[in-house]
């Protein structure tokens, strides 16, 4: 027996031996290509909101700080997806990421606020806690998604007035019990007032109006006055006597002929100004190209300054 059990027993180490080594070759021909997805190896040192304690209203920063073997994980992977709900962002995120060896540690800020009416404690002060955080990342040897869960700690919000000072607060009115309202002056009357004033401004804008139409009026007449070209005595006089010789008016032409007869007498031209009277006096219509010739004739013998 002592025989048999030498041998006996280095037959039962080989098939033990050949056994793990056929489990071992199993169990990698049973593995798809690509080596098995390593341990874990993203954790989170801290995640925290500051400060713990805060108002109603002011800025708060939630703080992550995570550290990864750079060795296993991939660090251009790792991403972050908060979610601050009630909070919104006051300003843009920041990331610092340090290497150190094969060590990567990162650590991320997020300025937050809150001015909802949701965030206001209705008491004293309130307990709010962010949702869970996922933290997304790839391993070097595996080609499938990685991530891991980031819980935040509780902080508090407290009211900018506390409730005994609010119930110590004296209220001026009350809304069931509203006195009647007093007047420094009666509606009617002021309505009065601005009535008749508004009348007086709109007659005093009406007669500004009707001055500055009569000024400008009496403007232009001026201008026109002015832009009209000033005629001599003759020329004037003899003007008239055409027109009354051509509206067939007998004394209106003598008293126009009279008076072109008394400017020629004034310039010593006796002669024309016989004419003249002889024109006004005769019987009969008044002969147009007669008055026409005395005024060619009276113009020339004026030097045509007339």
């Amino acid at each position: 027996m002592r025989r048999l059990a030498v041998p006996l027993a280095f037959l039962v180490a080989v098939a033990v031996t050949a056994g793990g080594i056929a489990f071992v070759l199993a169990s990698r021909a049973a593995e798809p290509d690509g080596a098995a997805p390593p341990k874990q190896s993203l954790r989170v040192v801290s995640s925290s909101v500051r400060p713990s304690v805060h108002a109603f209203g002011e800025p708060v920063v939630a703080e992550l700080v995570l550290v990864a073997d750079a060795g296993v994980v991939r660090p251009e992977t790792v991403r972050v997806d908060p979610d601050f709900a009630p909070y919104e962002r006051a300003g843009p995120g920041r990331v610092e990421r340090v290497a150190s060896g094969s060590s990567v540690r990162w650590r991320f800020r997020y300025p937050l606020r809150c001015l909802r009416e949701g965030c206001a404690p209705a008491g004293d002060r309130r307990t709010f806690e962010f949702p869970l955080t996922s933290v997304a990342y790839r391993f070097q040897l595996s080609p499938g998604p990685a991530s891991i869960i980031v819980e935040w700690p509780a902080f508090q919000v407290t009211a900018r007035v506390d409730d005994v000072a609010f119930a110590q607060r004296a209220w001026r009115a009350e809304v069931s019990a509203v006195p009647a309202p007093s007047y420094r002056l009666a509606p009617g009357a002021l309505a009065a007032a601005l009535l008749v004033g508004t009348a007086g401004f709109a007659g005093l804008g009406v007669g500004i109006a009707r001055r500055l139409a009569r000024r400008h009026e009496a403007a232009e007449v001026e201008e026109a006055q002015a832009e009209e070209p000033t005629l001599a005595p003759l020329e004037r006089a003899l003007a008239l006597a055409c027109d009354a010789s051509r509206n067939g008016d007998p004394p209106d032409r003598r008293r126009a002929l009279e008076r072109v007869a008394r400017e020629l007498d004034s310039r010593d031209l006796a002669g024309l100004a016989d004419r003249a009277r002889a024109l006004a006096w005769a019987s009969g219509a008044a002969d147009p190209d007669a008055i026409d010739e005395l005024a060619r004739d009276a113009r020339s013998a004026d030097g045509g300054s007339a």
